[in-house]
């Protein structure tokens, strides 16, 4: 169902009368699997929710947000602010520009030559990887309970660190000025004079930060 009220367009999705109610077994019901590709102008603000598949949104110049019950994420070269969430699959940010929070509760996060002004990305259950082509201008965070955390910046990136894990080692390339004493799970201290916070966090993994 399409409907547009103003500069507002509405497309919802809704089951067929033939599969509603009845008294049929549920294994004797026909499979039932649609999906949309849907082309709107660069510049476009979208919200969009899923209770039952993965969404992928490419190429537009305005905000994105998503969320979904059970699929993957995908955004790629995205320049407003993204924000997604989903209940069962993994995230995938490649080049976007602006804002970027994420969050998974079964999959990993892959977060590819970002631009933007800070990362959030949360998961309850997969590794996290964030490459920055630039050094973050607001404070970030990369947690998950279950698996290691990457994070790969910029040789001049001006960061405060703050590194800790239960299951694991910290291991950074760049010169941490540390902060408190020395320990293999946990990491405090300014890189290149310090700026932004960089927390890097998890339950049940290694973190490591590479120089890019």
């Amino acid at each position: 169902m399409l409907k547009q009220q103003g500069n507002e367009i509405s497309i919802s999705a809704q089951e067929p009368p033939s599969l509603r109610g009845g008294w049929g077994w549920p294994w004797s019901r026909p499979d039932l699997e649609v999906n949309y590709e849907i082309s709107v102008p660069r510049r476009f603000d979208l919200r969009l929710k899923t209770a039952g598949g993965g969404i992928k949104v490419a190429a537009v110049q305005g905000g994105v947000n998503v969320r979904t019950e059970g699929g993957r994420l995908d955004f790629d070269e995205v320049e407003g602010n993204v924000e997604g969430q989903t209940q069962g699959g993994g995230i995938r940010a490649a080049g976007c520009k602006g804002e970027l929070v994420v969050k998974t509760a079964g999959g990993g996060i892959s977060v590819e030559t970002f631009t933007g002004p800070f990362v959030q990305g949360k998961s309850m259950g997969g590794s996290i990887t964030a490459d920055f082509a630039a050094s973050p201008k607001a404070d970030c965070v990369l947690s998950t309970m279950g698996g290691s955390v990457t994070a790969r910046v910029p040789a001049t990136a001006a960061v405060t660190l703050e590194a800790h894990t239960q299951g694991g080692t910290v291991k950074s390339d760049l010169p941490v000025m540390a902060e408190g004493a020395a320990k293999e799970s946990t990491l405090r201290g300014k890189i290149n004079g310090g700026g932004p916070l960089l927390k890097l966090e998890t339950m049940g993994g290694s973190i490591h930060l590479l120089k890019r």
